[in-house]
């Protein structure tokens, strides 16, 4: 594993954290992936969900290597029932921790929020 300032470069399976963040990030390929450890209040790319789309992190705290976690959400959302209503708030719970998701506006495109219910802080974003 190589390290710079900021965080680490996972290449390929050599290591066994590089291992476990990118087969939980379905990055199957030989490659390299970047991953930043985010600062309280910062988005840390965690890589992509099951159907593609980029799983951003927001967290309240600092030192844990979240992306995991914050790409199970995202496929748990992407996964769980949704009705006609687009905007219609969504519960997913995953590792005991419930998260409530909905479809929110940008510029532009619209993307996917989820914020945990007990750290409203804590946050992971689907983007195109």
């Amino acid at each position: 594993m190589n390290m710079s300032r900021n965080g680490a470069v996972l290449c390929g399976y050599g290591s066994s954290l590089g291992r476990v963040v990118l087969a939980a990030a379905m990055m199957m390929s030989a490659g390299c992936y970047h991953y930043v450890e985010p600062k309280p209040g910062e988005f840390a790319d965690c890589g992509g969900a099951s159907n593609g789309l980029s799983v951003m992190l927001k967290s309240a705290k600092t030192g844990q290597s979240a992306c995991p976690g914050a790409v199970k959400v995202a496929n748990q959302y992407l996964d769980a029932p949704k009705g006609t209503d687009r905007k219609a708030k969504v519960d997913v719970q995953v590792d005991g921790a419930v998260w409530t998701c909905r479809e929110r506006m940008n510029d532009t495109n619209p993307f996917i929020q989820c914020v945990r219910q007990a750290e409203p802080h804590d946050e992971v974003w689907l983007v195109s």
